[in-house]
């Protein structure tokens, strides 16, 4: 295809870099938040999860903005509010995608981890949201980790309701964090 000048192409350049920024990039954060969940599980630090959350949302935010910054895109608050909520969102699916995954492969599975590598399940999931929001209903049943780590006192691990709880605000803090950074305007 050709092109008559550089105003016909930067469309298509800023489309490509929109597809990697929501398909690589949040997934990618995806993925690294769930590993850093799960290290947290195994230490039992539980309590700092919310930190890690926080975290995590500042740097969706940052990575949006960033993006509409270099482009020189000039989008009102509420656009940026829905690019940075679908970025929240895809990394958040992720997370799910391979927390799910790393629980089915290291503590109960409903499929069979040794007919399927970690690879395929990931891919199964992804494109079998139902799946995925079914494996998420029985680690809420089971529950993964417990607020309390003396033994003496071990009420068991965070289910149910509790659970579900702490999810949500996860995503809350999340949400929040991802809106506050406002960078300088260019002048």
């Amino acid at each position: 295809m050709k092109y008559n000048n550089i105003q016909e192409v930067v469309p298509k350049v800023q489309y490509v870099k929109f597809i990697g920024l929501y398909f690589f990039t949040f997934p990618l954060l995806g993925m690294l938040y769930a590993y850093i969940i799960k290290i947290i599980n195994w230490s039992n630090a539980v309590i700092i999860i919310p930190w890690i959350a926080a975290v995590f949302g500042f740097y969706i935010g940052i990575i949006v903005k960033y993006y509409i910054r270099i482009n020189h895109l000039k989008l009102n608050d509420n656009l940026q509010f829905v690019l940075i909520f679908i970025g929240l969102i895809v990394t958040y699916y992720f997370h799910w995608v391979f927390w799910v995954e790393n629980t089915i492969t290291t503590l109960f599975a409903t499929v069979q981890p040794e007919s399927l590598s970690p690879i395929d399940i990931v891919i199964y999931l992804i494109a079998h949201p139902s799946e995925l929001f079914k494996q998420i209903l029985e680690i809420n049943s089971t529950g993964t980790w417990a607020l309390d780590d003396d033994e003496d006192l071990r009420i068991g691990n965070s289910k149910g309701i509790v659970l579900l709880i702490f999810w949500v605000c996860e995503l809350f803090l999340m949400l929040i964090f991802s809106l506050y950074y406002h960078p300088k305007k260019e002048k």
